[in-house]
């Protein structure tokens, strides 16, 4: 590891290292060492390549064999001699060429750092793309680790997408047949809500090292923000939400329009209300250090959407705030526009009635979401609402992260 952090200095980042009596070959790898007596006073403060000579012009050190590791020997002096041969170091040091040469340092460091104007300083050393790809190659390799989140995502949801289309399988077009793709449609929503919940503590998880690699310059907010989201969103969200297309497919979702011409639109509604669903955990957990407070609050946030979603409370008999409270709810927009995307412009469902098959009402797509009071003019609406909410949670996320300190 001491190798490493050498290497680190040798391409110009400044390495502080704390150690305790260290290895002759690890001892030499050091630039420059800083001793401390017992009491905290500085002993020796300057170039590795000077102690020893430092330590050859006092006399009344003991003899040093040759043998002796050169840390070992110092430390050995500190603790085990007296105090009054430590003070002769001490001041030894003080009065020497060292402490010159380590003032003149100092003051030249000092007098080209004040003459360059903020402005022109250069915060990073590395650029945005370059701090993004190593952000995300050091994700890649801790998630290589520990891949079980990833497999566990993978896997659940390509089971809960060929269970929901056995249990959905080939549904008809009556009445009932209706309820059920309604029903199917709201429980991919659901799922999405829910899984999200995983991205709630993306922010706490790091949140130290982050605040101290930060501070010390080797990257921006934006560049970790950025690395985050993607690597978030990009394995563990929108590759599984593709997974939903085998329910798509086996429940025979717009079999009554062209499938293949409303899936890509089907895909688009999931990934951005997954977006949504995510960007809105990760702004919580980023709000809130304690991650059981912040799943608490992600918990009740997806509760409330689920409750004004327009699946469970029937909008024929929503008030005046319930209405309201729907504009709010991401799940709203992204039900609507997933009916819309499966009713608008079909033709061939009807509606009967178990207690005599001979009653059979021939209606609409466009006719079914006018029975349940949902816009089939919406969809463009309601897949730039699901973007807007999207962007606007990302983008407080990102704010709180710039506060942070």
């Amino acid at each position: 590891m001491v190798g490493a952090l050498a290497q680190l200095g040798e391409g110009g980042i400044n390495v502080i290292l704390s150690i305790q009596q260290p290895r002759s070959d690890i001892f030499r790898l050091m630039e420059r060492v800083l001793v401390l007596s017992c009491h905290g006073e500085m002993v020796y403060s300057g170039p590795l390549s000077n102690f020893r000579t430092f330590l050859a012009e006092i006399p009344s050190l003991p003899v040093k064999n040759e043998q002796e590791n050169l840390a070992d020997y110092i430390l050995d002096v500190i603790i085990k001699t007296e105090d009054k041969t430590v003070n002769s170091i001490i001041l030894a040091y003080q009065g020497s060429t060292v402490v010159e040469e380590e003032n003149m340092l100092v003051h030249d460091i000092y007098t080209s750092s004040s003459s360059v104007p903020l402005a022109e300083k250069a915060k990073h050393s590395a650029g945005y793309s370059r701090q993004v790809v190593e952000l995300s190659k050091r994700l890649l390799k801790n998630t290589l680790r520990q891949p079980f989140l990833i497999y566990l995502n993978f896997v659940s949801t390509g089971l809960i997408a060929i269970m929901l289309g056995l249990v959905f399988f080939k549904t008809r077009v009556d009445f009932t047949g209706i309820q059920n793709r309604m029903g199917s449609m709201f429980f991919i929503v659901l799922y999405l809500g829910l899984a999200s919940l995983s991205s709630v503590p993306v922010w706490n998880e790091n949140r130290l090292l982050f605040l101290r690699e930060r501070a010390s310059g080797l990257y921006s907010t934006f560049a970790y923000f950025t690395s985050m989201v993607l690597f978030d969103i990009l394995p563990m969200r929108i590759i599984p939400t593709c997974m939903f297309s085998l329910s798509y497919f086996m429940i025979g979702l717009s079999s009554t329009t062209d499938a293949i011409l409303h899936y890509p639109t089907f895909l688009v509604i999931l990934i951005l209300a997954n977006a949504s669903a995510v960007s809105m955990s990760m702004c919580i957990g980023a709000c809130f250090p304690d991650t059981k407070i912040a799943n608490a609050f992600a918990s009740l946030a997806i509760l409330i959407s689920i409750m004004y979603s327009g699946f469970i409370l029937s909008r024929h008999t929503m008030g005046g705030f319930a209405k309201a409270a729907t504009e709010f709810s991401f799940m709203n927009y992204a039900f609507e526009a997933l009916l819309i995307n499966e009713f608008h412009g079909a033709e061939g469902y009807y509606f009967n009635s178990y207690a005599d098959s001979r009653l059979r009402v021939n209606v609409t797509g466009d006719e079914v979401l006018e029975l349940f009071h949902f816009n089939a003019n919406n969809l463009l609406l309601d897949i730039s609402a699901l973007f807007l909410v999207a962007c606007t949670f990302f983008m407080l996320c990102f704010l709180l992260l710039l506060r942070e300190r």
